[in-house]
């Protein structure tokens, strides 16, 4: 009963935002208890109304939620005594250094709270998916001035979200799709989540992949994807609605789902405390 109130309720707020936003497509998830007991697709994933989006089987880009595995990632590492979050970030970036100003080094937590003092820069979508640059070559060339000392303004960066990434591919030994995958998406059985979205290499997901779609004299169309090459740790990955559910599940249970343990229950919540 209570499901069928909540899925009346959801069909009704998401049929409103489409028709009052022009969306094409839409899925919804909702967790309680750690279960999953909604997840639903609406509207379509092509502009040829072939495709239904699914809850369970239509993958979406999923933006800047893709920081939140960066910033699990590295709280994994800070568990395992790897990293520490008052340090020196150049203590260990291999290949690039930050430079020295204001007599304040940058550490993990102006990081992980955007109050880095980094100049804001869009240089992180200027770069295509095909590129043949690695992270280390473009995050040296878009590498931000530094107009703040660390803590002193909050401004969100993805360039300095993407260096915390390499941060983790610096401590870790392998790259960070290699860390997500290994450490955090299999365990955790997320088989529909994928760091690089618009380049998915496993054909079962890549057509699972909502088409980027526009509304156009009230009919769909095709559009382009966001493309971020590879930046995409900040916001390239994709995932269906019934994966971002277990992720919810997850970070509700304060860093366990089903049994599997990714990081202690006071690391998880050294996570979410206020850095500032």
């Amino acid at each position: 009963r209570e499901e069928a109130v909540l899925e009346a309720f959801v069909d009704g707020a998401v049929a409103a935002h489409m028709r009052d936003h022009d969306i094409p497509g839409v899925t919804v998830s909702v967790v309680r208890s750690g279960r999953t007991v909604f997840a639903k697709g609406y509207g379509d994933a092509d502009a040829d109304g072939a495709r239904p989006v699914s809850g369970g089987g239509t993958l979406f880009l999923i933006g800047s939620v893709s920081k939140t595995f960066i910033w699990t990632s590295v709280m994994m590492l800070v568990e395992r005594g790897e990293i520490n979050l008052e340090a020196d970030v150049n203590v260990y970036l291999k290949d690039m250094q930050i430079p020295e100003k204001f007599n304040a080094p940058i550490n993990m937590n102006d990081l992980m709270a955007h109050r880095a003092g980094f100049e804001d820069t869009l240089a992180v979508f200027t770069v295509s998916d095909d590129t043949d640059r690695t992270l280390t070559e473009l995050l040296k060339e878009h590498m931000p001035a530094r107009v703040y000392p660390p803590g002193a303004r909050t401004s969100y960066s993805n360039w300095g979200s993407t260096l915390a990434a390499k941060i983790v591919e610096d401590v870790s030994g392998v790259s960070y799709k290699q860390f997500l995958r290994d450490e955090i998406l299999t365990p955790l059985s997320m088989d529909d989540t994928v760091l690089y979205g618009t380049k998915i290499t496993d054909p079962r997901l890549s057509a699972r992949l909502s088409a980027p779609l526009k509304s156009e004299h009230g009919r769909l169309a095709e559009s382009e994807y966001m493309e971020i090459g590879p930046y995409a740790p900040a916001g390239g990955m994709a995932s269906s609605a019934q994966d971002m559910a277990r992720w919810m599940a997850f970070h509700l249970g304060a860093g366990e789902l089903d049994g599997v343990r990714l990081m202690s229950r006071a690391t998880h919540q050294r996570m979410l405390q206020r850095a500032f």
